[in-house]
């Protein structure tokens, strides 16, 4: 036997049943000769044998793939060639953008498919001549996406603290980081529903809160994601009624210690059954006593208003003694002749 055309290579060319090596890529139609050699005076005999090469189908899906949650898988590796013109795709849930007959389409995960592996084909045209179809696989891994929920706006009452006891997470999250503010998280800034402590510098300000989850797959496809909200810290009103105080029978006396600040605007007087004067909502009004209070102490009540919020009104108190009035009588008028003394017998 020899090769009259090809670049391949025959194996045990001289028996009768040799074997032809294509060479590496080798496609088209190759001619062998086969010569039978006459040891007598008759001329040889040649006859010749075609042999058509078609190329093969090849397809590669690619590499292994992992997505998070929310994203789709871009089939971006994928290679046809050889006798493959078509190719189509098949596999998961079959949502294929722009179809499955596309080479590097786009792969859309169903939702129940999140937190599972798909495995998707690539399958080649079925090519004319002896070639078959062939088909590749690979495999798409779509991790849940980290959910976290700072939880709904807050108010609080300076110096209280609130606690963030609505924030929640799910999904790939398994912890969460608190920042923002000047305050401090108590125990600490990595407990989900934390209590937020303000400084002073934050009273009349909304501070945001920031909630982060941790990085649920280190450098995979899913990042950390974070939610915020909001605290609103009000000024707690604050009063102070003044020093305890004493006065004397039938008279009044001003509150002129008394003070109020914080959120509060306006103060009211009570207690006692006396009067204040000008009105009980003036700070430093004047206690004029009850005629039925004497010789008795009066406890004496200064009130905020009750500021828009979660801040209460602020109360503080007094004690008023209404001491009784001395009273001193000399006796009557006495006469008598020197050098007498006299005594004062009927003073009191």
């Amino acid at each position: 036997w020899d090769i009259v055309s090809g670049s391949g290579s025959l194996t045990d060319s001289l028996t009768i049943t040799p074997t032809y090596n294509p060479a590496m890529g080798e496609t088209g139609t190759v001619t062998l000769k086969l010569t039978a050699a006459d040891l007598s005076s008759c001329p040889d005999v040649v006859d010749y044998v075609d042999i058509e090469l078609f190329p093969a189908a090849v397809v590669d899906a690619g590499s292994n793939q992992t997505i998070c949650e929310g994203d789709n898988a871009l089939l971006s590796e994928a290679t046809r060639s050889g006798s493959a013109t078509v190719i189509t795709w098949s596999g998961g849930s079959n949502n294929f953008l722009p179809n499955n007959n596309t080479l590097n389409a786009t792969y859309v995960p169903d939702p129940s498919e999140v937190g599972t592996t798909v495995r998707l084909y690539i399958t080649s045209d079925d090519p004319s001549g002896p070639c078959d179809a062939v088909i590749d696989s690979l495999d798409i891994t779509i991790n849940e996406a980290p959910i976290v929920f700072a939880g709904v706006d807050k108010e609080l009452c300076f110096p209280d603290s609130v606690q963030m006891s609505d924030a929640s997470f799910s999904g790939s999250t398994s912890s969460v980081t608190w920042s923002g503010g000047s305050g401090t998280f108590y125990p600490d800034n990595t407990t989900l529903n934390a209590w937020y402590v303000p400084v002073a510098s934050e009273i009349g300000t909304t501070v945001i809160l920031t909630m982060t989850s941790d990085d649920p797959d280190g450098a995979g496809p899913c990042e950390p994601v974070s939610d915020q909200v909001a605290v609103i810290i009000n000024n707690a009103p604050t009063v102070n009624a003044g020093l305890d105080k004493f006065v004397c029978e039938g008279s009044g006396i001003e509150m002129s210690d008394a003070s109020f600040g914080g959120s509060a605007t306006t103060i009211t007087w009570s207690g006692g059954s006396g009067s204040f004067t000008p009105s009980i909502s003036t700070l430093l009004a004047t206690y004029n006593h009850d005629p039925l209070e004497t010789g008795t102490t009066v406890r004496l009540y200064i009130t905020t208003d009750d500021p828009a919020g979660p801040c209460v009104a602020a109360i503080d108190s007094i004690d008023l003694t209404v001491n009784v009035a001395p009273v001193v009588d000399a006796g009557v008028d006495k006469e008598l002749c020197f050098p007498d003394s006299v005594q004062m017998s009927d003073a009191s």
